[in-house]
Protein backbone atom coordinates (compact mmCIF):
# COMPACT_ATOMS: atom_id res chain seq x y z
CA UNK A 1 0.00 0.00 0.00
CA UNK A 2 1.25 3.46 -1.30
CA UNK A 3 0.30 5.31 1.78
CA UNK A 4 1.67 3.48 3.98
CA UNK A 5 5.00 3.54 2.48
CA UNK A 6 4.58 7.07 2.34
CA UNK A 7 3.54 7.06 5.54
CA UNK A 8 6.54 5.44 7.66
CA UNK A 9 9.11 7.70 5.48
CA UNK A 10 6.61 10.47 6.09
CA UNK A 11 7.09 9.34 10.15
CA UNK A 12 11.02 8.65 9.38
CA UNK A 13 11.40 12.53 8.18
CA UNK A 14 13.08 15.62 10.05
CA UNK A 15 9.71 17.10 12.37
CA UNK A 16 11.18 20.20 11.19
CA UNK A 17 10.36 20.79 7.41
CA UNK A 18 6.55 19.39 8.30
CA UNK A 19 3.66 21.36 9.58
CA UNK A 20 2.63 18.35 12.04
CA UNK A 21 4.46 15.43 12.84
CA UNK A 22 3.88 12.46 14.10
CA UNK A 23 3.23 10.27 17.50
CA UNK A 24 4.47 7.13 16.51
CA UNK A 25 8.05 8.84 15.73
CA UNK A 26 8.04 9.68 19.34
CA UNK A 27 7.06 6.24 20.64
CA UNK A 28 9.52 5.08 18.18
CA UNK A 29 12.46 7.41 18.08
CA UNK A 30 15.06 5.94 19.70
CA UNK A 31 14.43 2.75 17.02
CA UNK A 32 14.45 4.46 13.83
CA UNK A 33 17.31 5.70 12.18
CA UNK A 34 16.45 9.25 10.59
CA UNK A 35 17.49 9.91 7.39
CA UNK A 36 18.12 13.20 5.10
CA UNK A 37 14.98 15.09 4.33
CA UNK A 38 12.77 13.97 1.57
CA UNK A 39 10.19 15.40 -0.65
CA UNK A 40 7.20 13.43 -0.38
CA UNK A 41 4.10 12.41 -2.34
CA UNK A 42 2.20 12.34 0.88
CA UNK A 43 0.87 15.69 2.22
CA UNK A 44 0.80 16.33 6.40
CA UNK A 45 -2.86 16.22 6.20
CA UNK A 46 -2.64 12.63 4.27
CA UNK A 47 -0.07 11.29 7.04
CA UNK A 48 -2.23 12.54 9.64
CA UNK A 49 -5.13 10.36 8.34
CA UNK A 50 -2.99 7.11 7.88
CA UNK A 51 -1.05 7.85 10.93
CA UNK A 52 -4.90 7.94 12.92
CA UNK A 53 -5.68 4.67 11.27
CA UNK A 54 -2.96 3.36 12.53
CA UNK A 55 -3.99 4.36 15.93
CA UNK A 56 -7.28 3.01 14.97
CA UNK A 57 -5.38 -0.38 14.62
CA UNK A 58 -3.24 0.07 17.61
CA UNK A 59 -6.35 -0.41 19.86
CA UNK A 60 -8.16 -2.91 17.97
CA UNK A 61 -5.17 -4.98 17.67
CA UNK A 62 -1.67 -4.58 19.01
CA UNK A 63 -0.09 -7.64 17.46
CA UNK A 64 -1.36 -6.10 13.69
CA UNK A 65 -0.19 -2.35 14.98
CA UNK A 66 3.10 -3.58 16.09
CA UNK A 67 3.32 -5.40 12.56
CA UNK A 68 2.22 -2.51 10.46
CA UNK A 69 4.86 -0.46 12.54
CA UNK A 70 7.99 -2.48 11.76
CA UNK A 71 7.29 -2.86 8.45
CA UNK A 72 6.40 0.73 7.46
CA UNK A 73 8.27 2.76 9.92
CA UNK A 74 11.31 -0.07 10.61
CA UNK A 75 11.48 -0.97 7.01
CA UNK A 76 11.91 -4.88 8.12
CA UNK A 77 11.74 -7.93 6.40
CA UNK A 78 8.79 -10.56 7.32
CA UNK A 79 11.62 -12.54 8.90
CA UNK A 80 13.01 -9.82 10.76
CA UNK A 81 9.28 -8.88 11.86
CA UNK A 82 9.16 -12.38 13.23
CA UNK A 83 12.40 -12.23 15.20
CA UNK A 84 11.52 -8.87 16.56
CA UNK A 85 7.79 -10.27 17.50
CA UNK A 86 9.74 -13.07 19.16
CA UNK A 87 12.14 -10.60 21.08
CA UNK A 88 9.63 -8.40 22.26
CA UNK A 89 7.44 -11.17 23.84
CA UNK A 90 8.61 -14.90 23.33
CA UNK A 91 5.90 -16.55 25.30
CA UNK A 92 3.51 -14.95 22.55
CA UNK A 93 3.50 -17.51 20.06
CA UNK A 94 3.88 -20.85 22.56
CA UNK A 95 7.59 -19.55 22.66
CA UNK A 96 8.41 -20.08 18.66
CA UNK A 97 8.59 -17.15 16.28
CA UNK A 98 5.97 -16.68 13.56
CA UNK A 99 6.85 -17.73 10.31
CA UNK A 100 7.12 -15.55 7.52
CA UNK A 101 3.73 -16.72 6.17
CA UNK A 102 2.14 -15.94 9.48
CA UNK A 103 3.24 -12.53 9.29
CA UNK A 104 2.53 -11.92 5.23
CA UNK A 105 -1.04 -12.88 6.07
CA UNK A 106 -1.67 -10.35 9.33
CA UNK A 107 0.77 -7.74 7.69
CA UNK A 108 -2.05 -8.18 4.79
CA UNK A 109 -5.03 -7.87 7.66
CA UNK A 110 -3.26 -4.63 8.82
CA UNK A 111 -2.93 -3.58 5.45
CA UNK A 112 -7.01 -3.79 4.92
CA UNK A 113 -8.03 -2.66 8.20
CA UNK A 114 -5.90 0.81 7.89
CA UNK A 115 -7.28 1.11 3.80
CA UNK A 116 -10.64 0.15 5.16
CA UNK A 117 -10.54 2.98 7.80
CA UNK A 118 -9.19 5.16 5.61
CA UNK A 119 -11.89 4.83 2.57
CA UNK A 120 -14.63 5.22 5.47
CA UNK A 121 -13.10 8.86 6.24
Amino acid sequence: MDKLVQWGRWVNSDNDMLGSYSSWLMIMRNNVQTSKPQRFSITDDEALLVDMAVARLAAKNTLLWQIICLKYICCMSLRDISKALYQIDPQFNNGKPFDAHTINAKLHKAEGFVEGVLSRD
